[in-house]
């Protein structure tokens, strides 16, 4: 019998109420205060993440469920540790009150007696051992002819697997029953590969495990009882409560105590393993002058940059060993490649028309270019406006009937731009964000544009299809968070090196004060204006460095800003009283950009950036760190606050979970916030990972809430 199941949460969203006051037709206050003053018994098998015990102290998923009840209830427990067959005796004769994670069915609700509302759901589970290469969650065929193991409890799960197995044409599959009092005996199985696979529950998944599949769900619940009345109307009474009053609270703890397992194998066929083993090395270019994304690094003498760092973690993964070649612009780099189909790029923006004319084969995308345009503050309304671009830029889509000027690289296109010579440029966000951060482009406003770009790698049309495939399977391993490191590590640590062009351009300024300085001393007599105009330029230099550390859009704090004032305010900390570091994502604001038009997204982070405002104190390091991504930094919190911060994040979480309408047109947002509170590290880049995993943990559980740590 399958009683015992653990839960994947679903998400509520159900917004909170004010409780209606108990009148006097209710129950008696003296019943009620003796239910809130009873021992209530709970039948506890220790079973990890579920109900643990760890060096005396109890905790899990089902243990805070418990005692988030009991606030409710002013119930207190006695948990008595005993096997689940020993505790569904006990409370079926009414020796012990309650046991959670029950499945509720015809037969469990002969026994017991169970609240309406449920604690949860439980997902059946086909998994393998991680160390199991030949089966893939990417690729079903894998699965055809494998041997699969189950508890005979479980037997009924059965025809959900094969009804999946038929529908994809998954074929010659068996199955081996072991007995349900054995706890191990699956694991054991896979061990002695005995068999390939076994049906287990999503939460009983152990770090040896990986998923193949998901299907089914059930809902789980506490049990009670049969009779005891006034306990299951008491856990019906709270569960509402609770899901009136902390939407995520399921949520949160699923999180705390239970990891999604992510399948990294890459499953080769034997043409391709073959094809592999004498590949030899692989000629593998890139393009230079993105920085940070992809660019010749003249300190180390070596490529560098995000997509570089992408190309050699999957040719590692592959084994292959490979030679970087650079080309000077993406046309070069589409030459090269039909002159040597063996050859392949590593990083080319996704564009139709580029693989049209020049025979090009895209991958699957792994890195998401988001184009943003740059133009000038003063450019005359009487020119005609020229779009900068430089050589073999590779958007065939950005045209749009504009006057081009081609330039060498993405640097002389801004230099144009900064001088008027040109009245926009566009590039990727990585690359104008570091040259913006340089502070030499003041004649320059940086604004989203509704084109967007996705890097793949690129490959002749004659390309052997083995080495295509094998790249697409190496790309789809990738954990998106391993990316989101390769692109925070490149963006923070690396640092844009200034050419002697920008330099001159950087202290115009200065160069010509300093030509003022000289005058001054040959012409004692304008010496007075000469002084004079100096203050007025340095007065107009302090403005300007006043609005180079406001993002426009937003009017928070930019990057580079925040990154400072933070950094300067952590070198003088003496442990004394606590900070917060928080990151915030804006949920599915893609699908807004999609949906509405950039114009709706742009609104939508103004309107972010103003509440952040009033729900974060004038004190506070307030910052659009960059795209839909916001980062607060509270300074100076006492101990007897810290509390403050989890009601803040809770207040801007339930603001910003809400549905967006345009033309009959919606589309639900929300927030996903990671944070940390310390008062003694000192380090910029560690707060910033620590929150930045936190904020994964809320995303990889389904996105909607926050974790502190």
């Amino acid at each position: 019998m399958n009683y015992y199941f653990y839960a994947n949460i679903k998400k509520l969203n159900i917004f909170f109420i004010l409780l209606i006051l108990i009148t006097s037709l209710s129950l008696p206050v003296k019943q009620i205060q003796a239910k809130e003053n009873e021992v209530i018994k709970v039948g506890y098998p220790i079973v990890n993440g579920f109900t643990e015990l760890n060096n005396g102290s109890y905790r899990g998923y089902a243990f805070e469920y418990l005692f988030e009840i009991s606030k409710y209830t002013g119930w207190k427990y006695e948990l008595i540790e005993m096997p689940l067959s020993t505790a569904l005796d006990k409370l079926q004769s009414g020796e012990i009150d309650i046991v959670a994670g029950m499945i509720k069915n015809d037969k469990t609700e002969e026994l017991f007696d169970f609240p309406n509302l449920n604690s949860g759901y439980t997902h059946s589970t086909l998994a393998t051992l991680n160390t199991n290469n030949t089966l893939s969650y990417y690729d079903i065929s894998t699965l055809n002819g494998i041997k699969i193991g189950y508890f005979d409890r479980t037997q009924s799960n059965l025809s959900k697997l094969e009804e999946f197995f038929t529908s994809n044409n998954i074929k010659n599959i068996t199955y081996k029953s072991y007995p349900s009092n054995d706890s191990e005996a699956l694991i054991n199985a896979l061990k002695l590969k005995e068999v390939d696979a076994i049906i287990t529950g999503d939460l009983l998944l152990n770090n040896d495990l990986k998923i193949l599949k998901k299907f089914d769900s059930l809902p789980y619940y506490f049990a009670t009882t049969k009779g005891k009345t006034h306990i299951k109307n008491g856990l019906n009474d709270a569960i509402n409560k609770i899901n009136e009053s902390d939407s995520d609270f399921a949520l949160n703890i699923y999180s705390k105590y239970f990891q999604t397992k992510v399948d990294t194998s890459i499953i080769l066929t034997k043409d391709e393993q073959k094809y592999l083993s004498n590949l030899g090395t692989l000629k593998a270019i890139y393009v230079d002058n993105f920085y940070p994304i992809q660019y010749y690094d003249k300190t180390k003498g070596e490529a560098d940059g995000v997509i570089v760092d992408i190309g050699k973690l999957v040719f590692e993964k592959l084994g292959i060993d490979f030679e970087l070649i650079r080309a000077n612009n993406f046309e070069e780099a589409c030459k090269l490649i039909n002159e040597n189909p063996n050859y392949l790029a590593i990083g080319l923006p996704v564009d139709y028309n580029t693989s049209t004319l020049n025979n090009i084969l895209f991958s699957k995308s792994y890195l998401d270019l988001s184009i943003v345009k740059v133009y000038s503050k003063s450019y005359s309304k009487d020119k005609d406006k020229i779009l900068a671009l430089p050589y073999g830029y590779g958007y065939n889509e950005l045209n749009n009937g504009f006057k081009i000027k081609y330039y060498d690289t993405i640097e002389d296109c801004l230099i144009a731009v900064e001088k008027n010579e040109a009245y926009f440029t566009y590039s990727n966000y990585y690359t104008i964000s570091k040259y913006m951060s340089t502070n030499f482009l003041s004649n320059t406003s940086i604004v989203a544009d509704e084109h967007s770009n996705f890097a793949s790698f690129a490959f002749s049309f004659n390309v052997d299809r083995n080495l295509f495939n094998i790249i697409n399977k190496a790309i789809m391993s990738i954990p998106n968070d391993e990316i989101r490191n390769i692109i925070y590590t490149n963006s923070s640590n690396s640092k844009l090196s200034i050419t002697l062009k920008v330099f001159f351009l950087s202290n115009l300024t200065l160069c010509l004060t300093i030509i003022s300085i000289i005058l001054i001393i040959i012409v004692l007599l304008i010496s007075i204006i000469v002084r004079l105009k100096f203050k007025t330029l340095k007065t107009k230099k302090n403005i300007l460095l006043s609005k180079s550390q406001i993002d426009q859009l937003s009017g928070l704090y930019n990057r580079n800003t925040c990154e400072e004032l933070i950094k300067n305010y952590l070198s003088k900390i003496d442990n004394s009283v606590y900070f917060s570091f928080i990151i915030i994502d804006i949920d599915y604001f893609k699908q807004i950009n999609d949906k509405f038009g950039h114009q709706a997204g742009d609104n939508l982070l103004r309107e972010f950036s103003s509440l952040l405002k009033e729900v974060f104190s004038s004190e506070d390091i307030i910052s659009r760190w960059g795209g839909d991504e916001f980062i607060i930094f509270i300074k100076d919190i006492n101990k007897n606050n810290i509390n403050t911060i989890n009601k803040r994040l809770e207040k801007l979480s339930k603001l910003m979970n809400k549905e967006i309408e345009y033309n009959g047109i919606t589309q639900k947002i929300s927030l996903s916030i990671g944070a940390i509170i310390s008062k003694d590290i000192n380090d910029f880049n560690k707060l910033y990972k620590e929150a930045d995993e936190a904020l994964y943990d809320v995303k990889r559980s389904g996105r909607n809430g926050y974790k502190i740590k």
